[in-house]
């Protein structure tokens, strides 16, 4: 008696669609969940993702001119790169997308930071790992649309080298063109001593939120590439928040696992610190803490059928800005 086969198609098919519904129903019933809704809490507009003020543009622009020793180099105030969200598994959509040259898959996000600070000015979220750093911040960023907008004349970004070179971005010179002079090689070993701040902001960043280390998330359609997306840009709105209460203390804290304790003492004595701003927002924090207290006694619903408890204080709820500038997929674009 022969044994029946098996269609390999109906058993593939089978087998794919108990996955999708197991990790649905992970996901439903995940820490994961609650998380990702308490994020979107955030605002992501003005409320906490805000462009430079004047103040922070001259604090920006005096501490490059301290730390390059050059006073020209003061006009660019905004420093630019990308980092690789790393995902857990392989994509069960556009796969070959998301893999990047580094050789995992991943999503590519592009930050503009102060460099005084290491605070996230602009961000654009949700190219797949493929897309070249400089292609995810020219696909959504708005200093880019309209530099006239945020960039007085003369002034400039500091990008790193695969970026390219315009009036509005000022990268290193090649290595075979700085191996022939020595003005040259100065040149870019002073610029590095700029570059690395954004692998602080890097570190600082996904420290403070472990998942964008490894992102343990599904994507097997469009709508779960949005939803990573959306997490991956409500944790840097999150982050943003956060940050404005952060003492040397606490960014010592989340820098010691990525940098030796000699680097973290020295960028937490050069960064750039109003004293008095740090007091009035622990001030602010205290009050907050004590509102959300009071109001977490009553439970609230958000308006999507989930019961939370969310403290109103700083905290509101608003849209996030979607960009689509990949064909279907729709990155996130974070301005400040």
């Amino acid at each position: 008696m022969h044994k029946k086969q098996e269609d390999p198609k109906s058993y593939e098919e089978e087998r794919w669609n108990r996955r999708i519904g197991l990790s649905e129903r992970l996901r439903q019933n995940s820490l994961g969940l609650v998380v990702e809704e308490a994020l979107w809490q955030i605002p992501s507009k003005s409320e906490v993702m805000q462009f430079a003020l004047e103040a922070e543009r001259q604090s920006a622009s005096a501490w490059m001119q301290r730390t390059t020793r050059v006073e020209e180099w003061g006009k660019g105030w905004l420093v630019v790169d990308g980092t690789h969200v790393l995902l857990a598994w392989k994509p069960g959509m556009m796969s070959q997308e998301h893999f990047s040259y580094k050789g995992f898959y991943s999503m590519n996000v592009a930050l503009v930071i102060l460099s005084h600070s290491l605070c996230i000015v602009e961000s654009v979220v949700g190219q797949p790992g493929s897309v070249q750093d400089s292609k995810v911040w020219t696909s959504g960023s708005n200093i880019l649309k309209k530099p006239q907008l945020y960039l007085d004349e003369g002034e400039f970004n500091w990008v790193d080298g695969g970026y390219g070179h315009s009036a509005f971005m000022v990268g290193p010179f090649s290595h075979i063109a700085a191996e022939k002079s020595c003005n040259l090689c100065f040149f870019n070993h002073s610029l590095s001593q700029v570059q690395v701040q954004v692998e602080h902001a890097i570190a600082y960043l996904k420290s403070r939120f472990q998942c964008l280390n490894r992102y343990r998330g599904n994507m097997y359609c469009i709508k779960e590439h949005m939803m990573e997306a959306r997490t991956i840009h409500a944790c840097i709105v999150a982050h943003t928040f956060a940050s404005q209460y952060d003492g040397p203390d606490m960014v010592a804290e989340l820098l010691c696992p990525s940098f030796s304790k000699e680097v973290v003492h020295d960028v937490v004595e050069t960064l750039s610190t109003n004293l008095t701003q740090s007091g009035d927002m622990q001030s602010q924090w205290q009050a907050n803490q004590v509102q959300y207290k009071e109001e977490s006694m009553v439970p609230q619903e958000d308006g999507r059928g989930l019961q939370c408890n969310v403290g109103t204080g700083l905290v509101v709820q608003a849209m996030l800005p979607i960009v689509n500038t990949f064909a279907s997929l729709a990155p996130v674009h974070c301005h400040t």
